[in-house]
């Protein structure tokens, strides 16, 4: 073990002398020895001693106990003082130096060893203390969460910095200050209670939700765990480990929200089947009496309403399956801009007057690969939604613009992805809504007005449409500051996709084509057939794949056209379109179906590129779906 070094600062040179001798003496290296206290500090620096033997007198102006002083601003060193003198007046001079110890002269041998050793111990001591605490320090500092000690009164007593960093305080700041008013105010009694409860027995506050105010005014959502800590004097204090959990609390949230919506598409998509399977009947049959009555005849208006009722049922139908994620969508290169242009005059009709309609669409915009249909409801629900917030009349601006988004700055608890992006906003000069509103908007049936003003399902349906093309919508609004809604579509490569012409009505008609319907809900069975023998087809029906193959041997499969419900007892259209086209090859097929889940066996359809009838169809879309399909190559 190395020898302990000791500088001596001693004015009467004999008494040096003999110091020195005895410390030597005692085993210790004596490094210099000084009689002047001036430059004390650079001596001291120069020699590098562990202590510093210091006579209070010395010659010059420095007297021993303002170079200890000195030495105690710039070193850690340990001092003990060397004196003949023991007034009041010196030994409260000497304890303002905060020295080690203090040693009368004459001094003994084994009284000066001890007080050596001692005061190298207590050095010895105090740096490793002062290193655990700053080891203490720099966990705590450096900790994933905030950290608090509270005293009884629940005052801060101590803060760190990720706490601070979380309110966007100053340590300054928060010291000193009342934790309880960062708490939200509905919670700040619960708090005081609990952390009374804390100090009285003891008990550890455990993962207790909350929320804390920042500077700002907005909530983080925390969780807060405690214990009691008693300082040396025996005071009881709180210490606080502050749990920030608001993005946790917002991703639980979302998925909750996603869940709840799957539970509803599911529901919808179940009923679907069963329900576009009635509305086809009912609208078709409808139909067909209209057509058989001249146009005064009374129960016209009758038929009409029918009809109408039955177009809204269908259009209801259509947005819960929209909203569900299930609506089966065709997806084409589109331009958005073209495709807003072409929406501006009957925007202009359904807004109205007193609201002024405006673009900024960008040039060049990228395409986007997206269903036409569906993109035009998008746009036309967040039109009527930014009306119905604008009653007294205002402005609707539809923008669009490229944007691309830097992985790094996307959060991984949120819908937003890095990459290149096609941005549509759709903005007004509304009521705005408030944080809570925002946050149930996209609920299916939620509405803020009026009950019999809408169903609630236009912001759902946008929703569910963005959702099915792999985007996202972000909204952004303030109470009497309007809206703006920013709906993300992922960039497409290639052309435009040309939308085909539809035939006129009256070229629709069948010319003796042989049609074979497969379709075991016996309405929508009897219905297709009547209407399609009555427009030029000649037709024969089956209800089951078994029968369809019989039918389709006994006629030496002279069909021209296969029309049939995917969803069948005894297998899938599908299914059946392969049996019979290995037998006939050039049979045209035509599918249809209420389902709109995976028993739609929707994405097999288009794989296949095999031509789809949604139901509820109307006598005028079967007709022109039948055309296209016997006129494909497919």
């Amino acid at each position: 073990m190395a020898q302990s070094k000791i500088m001596i600062f001693e004015d009467e040179s004999i008494i040096a002398m003999e110091l020195k001798r005895k410390i030597e003496g005692l085993g210790y290296v004596v490094t210099h020895v000084e009689s002047h206290g001036e430059g004390a500090v650079l001596k001291v620096k120069e020699a590098q001693p562990d202590l510093i033997l210091m006579d209070v007198m010395l010659e010059g102006e420095t007297d021993g106990i303002q170079a200890a002083s000195a030495i105690r601003q710039v070193c850690d060193l340990p001092v003990i003082f060397l004196t003949a003198y023991s007034d009041e007046i010196t030994l409260q001079r000497v304890k303002e130096a905060e020295p080690y110890g203090y040693v009368l002269k004459p001094f003994d041998d084994r009284e000066l060893r001890m007080m050596i050793e001692l005061s190298l111990y207590k050095h010895q001591m105090q740096k490793e203390l002062k290193k655990s605490e700053e080891r203490f320090r720099s966990v705590v500092e450096h900790a994933p969460t905030g950290i608090l000690i509270l005293d009884d009164a629940f005052w801060i007593l101590y803060v760190n910095n990720p706490f601070c960093r979380m309110l966007d305080y100053s340590v300054k700041e928060l010291m000193g200050s009342d934790f309880l008013k960062l708490i939200e105010t509905e919670q700040r009694s619960v708090m005081g209670d609990l952390f009374s409860a804390t100090r009285k027995d003891g008990a550890f506050l455990t993962r207790h939700e909350t929320a804390l105010i920042q500077r700002n005014g907005e909530k983080r959502r925390v969780e807060l765990n405690g214990a009691l800590m008693t300082d040396s004097r025996e005071v009881i204090n709180i210490i606080i480990q502050v749990v920030d959990i608001t993005d946790r609390v917002r991703l639980e949230e979302q998925l909750r929200q996603d869940q709840k919506m799957k539970a509803i598409g599911t529901l919808a998509g179940g009923v679907a089947h069963d329900f576009n399977n009635l509305l086809t009947a009912i609208r078709g049959c409808t139909d067909l009496a209209s057509r058989q009555i001249e146009e005064t005849h009374p129960a016209q208006l009758e038929l009409q309403e029918v009809l109408t009722a039955s177009s809204r049922a269908s259009d209801l139908t259509r947005q819960l399956l929209a909203f569900s994620r299930n609506q089966p969508l065709e997806f084409k290169n589109i331009d958005l801009n073209q495709l807003i242009e072409g929406l501006l005059k009957m925007l202009r009709r359904l807004i109205g007057e007193d609201i002024r309609i405006e673009t900024a669409l960008a040039d060049d915009l990228w395409l986007v690969r997206a269903d036409r249909a569906g993109i035009e409801e998008v746009i036309l629900n967040l039109a009527v939604n930014a009306r119905d917030a604008m009653p007294d009349g205002g402005r609707l601006l539809i923008q669009t613009e490229n944007t691309h988004i830097e992985e790094a700055f996307t959060r991984p608890q949120t819908e937003v992805r890095g990459g290149e992006f096609v941005c549509l906003t759709i903005s007004d000069t509304g009521e705005g809504m408030s944080i809570e509103t925002i946050d149930r908007i996209f609920e299916p049936f939620f509405s803020t007005k009026v009950t019999g003003k809408g169903t609630g399902l236009g912001l759902s349906v946008v929703y569910g449409i963005v959702k099915q093309h792999n985007g996202w919508v972000s909204v952004s609004s303030k109470p009497g500051h309007g809206s703006a809604f920013k709906i993300y579509l992922d960039r497409a490569e290639g052309l435009v996709s040309v939308p085909s012409q539809n035939e006129t009505l009256h070229l629709l008609k069948g010319n003796g084509e042989r049609i074979l319907i497969v379709e075991d809900e016996h309405r929508v069975r009897r219905l297709t057939d009547k209407f399609l023998s009555a427009n030029g087809y000649d037709v024969m029906t089956a209800e089951s794949i078994v029968e369809a193959g019989s039918l389709f041997d006994q006629e030496d499969g002279r069909f021209d056209l296969l029309f049939s419900d995917v969803v069948l007892p005894d297998g899938t259209g599908i299914e059946l379109a392969d049996i019979l086209r290995k037998k006939q090859p050039e049979l045209r097929v035509l599918l249809s179906s209420g389902y709109t889940d995976h028993k739609s066996q929707w994405r097999m359809i288009q794989e296949k590129n095999i031509p789809f009838l949604p139901k509820p169809f109307t006598l005028d879309g079967l007709l022109r779906a039948i055309r296209e399909a016997i006129l494909s190559h497919s």
